[in-house]
């Protein structure tokens, strides 16, 4: 006899993520409904304990992977989160912030689970595992979510991700990207506009002048310039910061405890999802 179930989602959330799950044929009933399981899998995500030690009277830990793993490799996530940010969107009043999107990355440590070849150590920030990165808009809404290794250079995941299949359909033509300055890059600028006509606008970095009493006015508007738009960028840019301390109330993602980066990944998803479902008036 199972105990009562601790709801992390409520059932009008679930109905309407729903049409998205997997549908699986089974020659025998369900014992277990997939908003029974869904919870189960949110206990996991939640408590950040393990697969093995999820209560026995609680839910079978078996029947929770195996709705994981039919879950994680059918790319419903991607779906069910973008059609979570465009409902969001068409409940909040449409103002010209709201087709800025904002990116950066986080780095965060490795548990001994991850492949050797998916791990790379982060000189800057000390630490040896992965670089998370999230793309939100104004209001710290998630709209895509990807990682690489630890090593990996910021400004060529970005731009692979940016140009994958996965993104095809996507209107960047009306969307402004904006990061820090680490992102900062005039190829990959001009790269992003040819061929997906996104304006990519990260901040300015400070530039070395040869010194002129000729061009002094002239190096002091150019600064005055790079201040202000670094000011605008800066104005908006701190909304994805407390993403990634939204994503630490879900203790699974505060370490990479996966065998695979693509694991980890389809986790903050569900929990990017699961703060979606939370914003929205039913």
């Amino acid at each position: 006899m199972l105990v009562t179930m601790l709801t992390l989602i409520t059932s009008v959330q679930f109905e309407f993520i729903k049409p998205f799950l997997p549908v699986v044929k089974n020659r025998r009933p369900k014992k277990y409904s997939d908003y029974v399981l869904l919870n189960g899998l949110l206990f996991l995500l939640r408590t950040g304990c393990q697969w093995r030690n999820i209560p026995s009277d609680y839910l079978p830990w078996k029947s929770i992977y195996w709705f994981w793993s039919k879950v994680n490799y059918c790319g419903c996530l991607d779906v069910i989160m973008k059609c979570v940010f465009n409902t969001l969107h068409t409940q909040v009043v449409d103002t010209p912030k709201t087709h800025i999107l904002i990116t950066n990355s986080q780095s965060i440590d490795s548990s001994e689970c991850l492949r050797k070849e998916q791990n790379g150590y982060d000189g800057n920030k000390k630490r040896n595992g992965l670089k998370r990165f999230v793309l939100c808009d104004t209001t710290g809404i998630v709209c895509g979510i990807f990682c690489s290794t630890g090593n990996a250079d910021e400004k060529r995941s970005l731009r692979s991700y940016l140009l994958s299949q996965t993104l095809a359909h996507t209107k960047w033509n009306q969307i402004t990207l904006i990061a820090d300055k680490g992102f900062e890059s005039g190829k990959l600028q001009r790269e992003l506009f040819t061929k997906l006509k996104l304006s990519f606008a990260p901040m300015k970095k400070k530039k070395k002048y040869k010194k002129s009493r000729y061009a002094e006015k002239i190096i002091e508007q150019e600064e005055m310039a790079r201040h202000e738009f670094n000011k605008w960028i800066r104005s908006m840019r701190y909304v994805v910061e407390p993403v990634f301390s939204w994503f630490n109330r879900f203790r699974r993602l505060v370490r990479c405890f996966e065998r695979t980066a693509q694991c980890h990944t389809n986790f903050c998803k569900l929990a990017s999802i699961c703060l979606g479902l939370k914003r929205m008036n039913f």
